[in-house]
């Protein structure tokens, strides 16, 4: 087993008994959870947790955009010192938002793709109208 998922089931064997299940079932929840208690003493704990273990992290701020020496993308989502490259996705916000990426991410392809019909000569940058 990973070490990873040891270090998962090692702080989720305390977690699970935050809500006793017996609550949670009294109020007419199905319990996905397995019974609290020490790290391995459910025959199937790693499985259930090679299932269920998620993070919400939504990585952002690999490709910086902006003005300053840690930027590598400028304000028109070019990558500086490479001719004709773009980065046009999540990547290029400087820091995490407290929130869903998608919406944000959308909106950065749809400024990309004006900026780039306006670099081709198809249309002005501003012209976008809206749908």
């Amino acid at each position: 087993m990973a070490q990873g998922y040891d270090y998962v089931i090692a702080g989720g064997g305390g977690s699970a008994g935050c809500v006793p299940a017996s609550r949670l079932s009294a109020a007419g929840a199905t319990v996905l959870l397995p019974e609290a208690g020490p790290a391995d003493a459910h025959p199937f704990i790693h499985i259930y947790v090679r299932e269920w273990a998620k993070t919400d992290y939504h990585p952002v701020g690999t490709c910086k955009m902006g003005v300053d020496p840690l930027a590598v993308v400028d304000i028109d989502l070019r990558v500086k010192g490479i001719e004709r490259l773009r980065v046009c996705d999540s990547s290029v916000m400087p820091l995490e938002i407290s929130a869903n990426t998608n919406a944000p991410t959308i909106m950065i392809a749809e400024k990309a793709s004006d900026l780039i019909l306006a670099a081709a000569g198809s249309r002005p940058a501003a012209s976008r109208a809206p749908a």
